[in-house]
């Protein structure tokens, strides 16, 4: 590996923090002395104090992170090494719809929500297939003001529904979204279309990792299997994270993991292992698996939430890394997050719209 060529940020950069910025070269295959070389923009931050204390490794939970944790001679059992999610990238649609079951059941079993928003679960089923047979809606450009019909059929609203998983108090605000539109108000679903569209992933990167894992081991039948048919619609349409992937792996032509690619963690370095209750993409049985297999692993469901448990539980959720962080082989006390946000009410809901700002909405 080349040396760090220092140059411009390709990103506005907070001025009061010294970042310093570049690319090193690197190799397109580490195994492979003579593979090309490409560039790998780089940001480094200063640490905040010079003390010696063992340097924590954030790993994004793809299954390349943790077979790198098992040889790396940075992680013993006293270098705690965090996994945040069991992770999987393709929409296996059985997950998705046991999600928003998950929700469903969770709103019923509310007495406050089960008066508000009767038959989530069902209301999902019959809007896939109303929007199907009927597939437009008026959204307004936030550019321009300009109004727009736009087709929104059955999948466009599975692929909201799977967006608003992502966002800390979007599962909150699902009973309410489904029961307006059921009712003919579609006043939600305009507002979630004419929101610009997020910043996007690399696809050359994911695709890298899906040929390589999920695709080499699944068939494309396993992704349409699902016991509402919301999550199969998502994946019928879905070009990269849906039924389509193994014809783009054909193009992309990535080797397959390796066997121990495929193995479950046994290690003896501690684990946090955190899931969402409404984890569209990794639920919480997958988090008990990876929990299962450890010598020392600490499970933690966030409920009311979806993916990324531990950003959407805020202050608690920093609370319980902090003491994992501190004593790694103790239980972290996670008390805090014994209780979710719960379901936003219609009153909740309309006030938000009142303190909204008219500026077109940033993502």
């Amino acid at each position: 590996m080349s040396e760090l060529e220092e140059g411009d940020c390709p990103v506005e950069t907070d001025p009061d923090v010294e970042i310093t910025c570049g690319t090193i070269a690197v190799p397109t295959d580490h195994d492979d002395p003579n593979a090309d070389m490409i560039d790998l923009a780089v940001a480094t931050l200063p640490a905040a104090d010079d003390s010696d204390a063992t340097p924590i490794f954030l790993l994004g939970g793809d299954r390349e992170s943790t077979r790198w944790s098992r040889s790396s001679r940075a992680l013993t059992p006293d270098a705690p090494f965090l996994e945040l999610a069991a992770s999987r990238d393709v929409v296996a649609a059985e997950s998705f719809d046991g999600a928003i079951a998950a929700v469903g059941d969770e709103c019923a079993a509310d007495p406050t929500c089960r008066a508000d928003y009767p038959d989530v679960t069902e209301n999902v089923q019959r809007l896939v297939e109303q929007l199907d047979a009927t597939p437009m809606v008026e959204v307004t450009d936030p550019a321009t003001e300009q109004v727009a019909q736009v087709p929104v059929d059955g999948a466009a609203l599975a692929t909201i529904l799977f967006g608003l998983f992502y966002i800390p108090d979007g599962p909150a605000t699902i009973p309410f979204l489904v029961t307006s539109l059921a009712a003919g108000d579609l006043s939600g679903l305009e507002g979630l279309a004419s929101q610009p569209s997020p910043a996007v992933v690399s696809q050359g990167q994911q695709l890298s990792f899906l040929c390589a894992e999920e695709a080499a081991v699944a068939d494309p039948e396993d992704l349409t299997t699902g016991d509402l048919g919301v999550g199969s619609r998502l994946v019928e349409s879905n070009p990269v994270i849906g039924s389509t992937l193994w014809e783009l792996c054909e193009v992309w032509d990535v080797e397959a993991g390796d066997e121990e690619t495929f193995e479950p963690v046994d290690t003896e370095v501690p684990l946090l292992v955190v899931t969402g209750q409404f984890d569209q993409i990794t639920p919480p049985s997958y988090g008990e698996t990876v929990a299962d297999a450890a010598d020392t692993a600490w499970y933690v469901e966030v409920p009311g939430v979806g993916h990324a448990p531990l950003t959407a539980a805020g202050e608690c959720g920093l609370g319980v890394l902090e003491a994992f962080v501190a004593q790694p082989t103790d239980e972290p006390d996670a008390g805090c997050v014994d209780e979710g946000p719960g379901f936003a009410t219609p009153d909740e809901i309309a006030a938000q719209g009142d303190e909204a700002s008219p500026a077109p909405p940033s993502g």
